[in-house]
């Protein structure tokens, strides 16, 4: 290993901690990964066997420079107390938790802004963004060295810009992944395959590149077509898919408002 690798140990097996671990192995130059730890081993071995040391006993994780807690949100600041004694940097993945979640001196957050899918291979994370804190200059500069090494997107945060990130994160892909079912279901009454939808959605989000959100809206709720708006709604109502319409309405009308 090179002596001035920066030494990682991730807490975690889910998609994040996958990911990470991933992408920290791309740059043996540069990062060590002293270990990872999961109650259940057999989901690290299945990716990262012969890797990476596995391990189980939290009274044996191995020293390292920064330890990353990628696990679930409820969970940290009770795991952050299981590992006082060790005298590394702590940080936690989560986008709603503050950087006091975690218990101890040396904390931060180290939060990669993407949705990540054990599913996927590999993500290009010259295009994902790390957003880093912590409680101190030197330990702030440690996350932004790490961070720069899988990413030339880094930016420093507060506790309330992630939280409001977080919420605009929500919107802008849980929200929208939403619209995705609601459409597929509809198309699916009449047989019509989901992947016709899936030229539109690409062509929006390519505007997205070189216009604002606001600019690129489009549909009769844009254009204030009261028509057709009435006759979608009367279709949703006639095949009992009240909620949909009610969503549809709610929707249209923030359109409308916005707009006109």
């Amino acid at each position: 290993m090179t002596p001035n690798a920066i030494k990682i140990f991730i807490f975690g097996a889910g998609n994040v901690a996958t990911h990470l671990l991933k992408v920290f192995l791309s740059h043996p130059d540069k990062i060590e990964i002293t270990g990872a730890w999961n109650r259940h081993p057999e989901k690290l071995l299945h990716s990262f066997s012969g890797k990476i040391p596995v391990y189980t006993d939290l009274n044996s994780i191995p020293p390292a420079d920064i330890y990353i807690l990628a696990l679930k949100d409820d969970v940290v600041g009770e795991f952050s107390k299981k590992i006082a004694r060790l005298n590394g940097l702590k940080v936690h993945t989560s986008g709603v938790l503050p950087i006091d979640a975690i218990n101890g001196k040396r904390k931060g957050y180290f939060y990669p802004l993407q949705s990540f899918h054990k599913a996927k291979d590999n993500y290009d994370w010259n295009e994902i963004p790390v957003f880093i804190h912590a409680d101190n200059k030197k330990d702030l500069q440690l996350l932004e060295k790490l961070a720069r090494i899988i990413t030339p997107e880094v930016l420093k945060l507060d506790d309330e810009q992630k939280k409001v990130l977080h919420i605009a994160a929500v919107f802008a892909n849980n929200f929208s992944n939403l619209m995705y079912i609601i459409a597929d279901k509809i198309v699916s009454t009449e047989n019509i395959d989901f992947k016709y939808l899936l030229p539109l959605i690409k062509e929006t989000v390519k505007r997205l590149e070189s216009h604002s959100p606001r600019d690129v809206q489009t549909g009769p709720a844009r254009r204030k077509d009261e028509e057709t708006m009435r006759k979608h709604l009367d279709w949703l109502k006639a095949r009992n898919m009240n909620t949909e319409a009610d969503i549809y309405r709610l929707l249209s009308q923030y359109i409308t408002e916005l707009y006109h």
